[in-house]
């Protein structure tokens, strides 16, 4: 049978109202890129005047957890001191020590504590042997010192109110300056009345007097003891440790039992989107086909490249062979159009 030019006319009109008139439908279906988050994540991080910041991302419902600042004193060196046996990709379980945040400003306030107790404990050695001289001028040496202290002491207070009265200083710092302003001429009284005590003769109570210094210092020691304790950094979830630097993190540590995948759609998409169906993606290296559940659609428009799009978050149903970080196509299942329709689709999708 001879093909001719009319007859293939004929064919390719009838397929064309073929098309038009076909009774059933099916499903539309577009392509698009999604890049894969952990469910949470908790992360350190620096923050401002090199203070460290502890925080749990929530990329499942976009909530920001368990906040913590670790802020130290102007002048004080804070050191992170992470721990040597830990590498990426290693599993972390909750309650680990990931690290330690050394304060030289608290191990020389402790290191200065133990010192004065040990001078406060030889003195109450002193007086109890009855070396009343020897008493006296240790008493007095500590007075002088004291008052040099309270001088020293009210100069910084002193700055610290104009600091403080010109909002260059936080509250904070201004009444803990002026704390130990305080504390200076408590002890200046005390040591006052200790060494009127002692040229008076009445040991007693200067041995009531030396202790109660020494229960005060030990307080003073277990404050600080309580604040190092505060900055071993524990961590507060299990998860894979991760130590690639990216805008200022030390590290993060990401659950790996529900991930997240946040979808770029081109926006000539969005009139199909209420009507989604399915989420598919595929991994490279792996043919199998994972499926996913919608959570979220947004509404902010970005331009990626020449194209302008707006995001979705689904949750993947299975966290096999996923990981943070990973970039997969996905295939978005939307409603059932006819062949007509599904061929108008395609074509404005292409051009």
């Amino acid at each position: 049978m001879r093909i001719t030019k009319k007859l293939i006319l004929l064919l390719f009109f009838s397929a064309i109202i073929i098309v038009f008139i076909i009774p059933f439908k099916i499903p539309y279906t577009f392509k698009a890129t999604a890049k894969i988050y952990p469910s949470q994540e908790w992360v350190l991080m620096s923050g401002q005047d090199d203070s460290f910041i502890s925080v749990i991302y929530d990329n499942k419902t976009n909530v920001v957890n368990n906040l913590t600042n670790y802020k130290f004193e102007r002048g004080d060196i804070a050191e992170l001191k992470i721990n040597p046996q830990l590498v990426s990709g290693q599993q972390i379980n909750k309650d680990d020590t990931i690290a330690y945040i050394h304060s030289y400003v608290i191990e020389n306030e402790l290191s200065k504590f133990h010192s004065e107790i040990e001078v406060e404990k030889a003195s109450l050695d002193v007086i109890t042997s009855g070396e009343k001289e020897s008493i006296i001028k240790e008493a007095e040496k500590k007075y002088d010192f004291a008052k040099q202290q309270l001088k020293l002491d009210e100069k910084i207070f002193l700055r610290q109110q104009t600091l403080f009265q010109d909002s260059v200083i936080s509250t904070a710092e201004f009444e803990q300056t002026e704390n130990v302003y305080q504390l200076a001429k408590i002890n200046l009284n005390i040591l006052e009345n200790e060494l009127i005590s002692l040229k008076s003769g009445d040991k007693p109570s200067e041995i009531n007097l030396i202790n109660k210094r020494i229960n005060s210092i030990k307080n003073n020691i277990e404050i600080l003891e309580n604040q190092k304790d505060r900055y071993f950094i524990i961590s507060p979830k299990s998860g894979i440790i991760n130590f690639s630097p990216a805008f200022g993190q030390y590290f993060s540590i990401s659950d790996i039992n529900e991930y997240i995948l946040k979808i770029a759609v081109q926006l000539k998409n969005r009139m199909y989107i209420d009507s989604l169906s399915s989420i598919n993606f595929e991994i490279d290296g792996d043919n199998a086909i994972n499926t996913a559940s919608l959570l979220q659609i947004t509404n902010k428009v970005e331009s990626i490249g020449s194209h302008q799009v707006f995001f979705i978050k689904a949750l993947a149903d299975n966290s096999d062979n996923i990981s943070r970080g990973m970039a997969v196509q996905c295939k978005i299942g939307c409603d059932n159009v006819s062949l007509f329709e599904y061929c108008m689709r395609t074509l404005d999708f292409i051009y």
